[in-house]
């Protein structure tokens, strides 16, 4: 999703619900970082949190 944002795609994609729900997702529960099967990874959290605001290249 973050990838389909910054490439400006969200139109292409055309389903603009799970943009939504990547955000929400991650503005709830980008706390819960871990390693586990289920968990959000580190290396997730710090790109989305790095580069989520950014716009389309």
């Amino acid at each position: 999703m973050l990838t389909a944002h910054l490439m400006g795609l969200e139109s292409t994609w055309n389903h603009p619900a799970i943009f939504d729900y990547y955000d929400r997702f991650l503005a709830i529960d980008g706390s819960l970082v871990a390693d586990g099967p289920n968990a959000i990874h580190e290396f997730v959290d710090s790109m989305w949190t790095s580069y989520r605001s950014l716009g389309p290249n």
